[in-house]
């Protein structure tokens, strides 16, 4: 498993834990496929069921595809 991959998964795990994330949701069934096979793996159903629901909250978290954004200095625009 790459590094961005074991990032995307102690994410997953977090947002399961603090009840951001169902288990038993096909969002997290996605999740696991790409942990596994990337996002390019994903088929176009999959990406889009990332895109929608996985991405946003993923988002939020500090977290893009498994990386982590680079944190934005008060008062830059971005």
């Amino acid at each position: 498993m790459s590094g961005a991959n074991k990032e995307l998964s102690k994410a997953i795990e977090r947002l399961c834990e603090t009840g951001e994330l169902d288990p038993w949701s096909p969002a997290y069934g996605v999740a696991l496929y790409a942990i596994q096979n990337g996002y390019r793996g994903l088929t176009s159903a999959q990406r889009g069921v990332y895109d929608r629901e996985l991405a946003p909250v993923l988002e939020r978290h500090g977290f893009v595809l498994g990386e982590k954004k680079p944190a934005r200095e008060k008062g830059r625009d971005a």
